[in-house]
């Protein structure tokens, strides 16, 4: 791993040595045969004023939802529940194999 790289086109890695596109970030745990699951990626968030509005957030996730070579990816997107310093809520998921799921009321819902 590495940490921070510009190449010589101008592309930017983060965790890896050779970015295979203009910001390419690698971070978390690598991925195995049997684990499952999203590690974040990323993590957008924008201070809040105390006693007057707390701090947003937003976190995309990536990693597997099956065991296996074969697992395909999946993508979380996440946001902030920062009233009660709680993690982030997973409100939406792309998955490899074209599915979307939902959060409704703390429900997945097939899209």
């Amino acid at each position: 791993t590495a940490g921070l790289r510009v190449d010589g086109a101008g592309q930017v890695g983060i965790g890896l040595l050779a970015p295979a596109a203009p910001l390419e970030v690698q971070a978390g745990p690598a991925l195995t045969g049997t684990n499952t699951g999203t590690a974040p990626q990323l993590r957008l968030s924008r201070a809040g004023t105390s006693g007057t509005k707390w701090e947003a957030s937003a976190e995309l996730a990536v990693g597997t939802y099956a065991p296996g070579i074969d697992a395909l990816s999946q993508l979380d997107f996440r946001l902030g529940q920062n009233s009660n310093a709680a993690a982030d809520q997973t409100v939406l998921s792309l998955r490899g194999n074209g599915r979307k799921r939902r959060e409704f009321r703390g429900r997945h819902v097939r899209l």
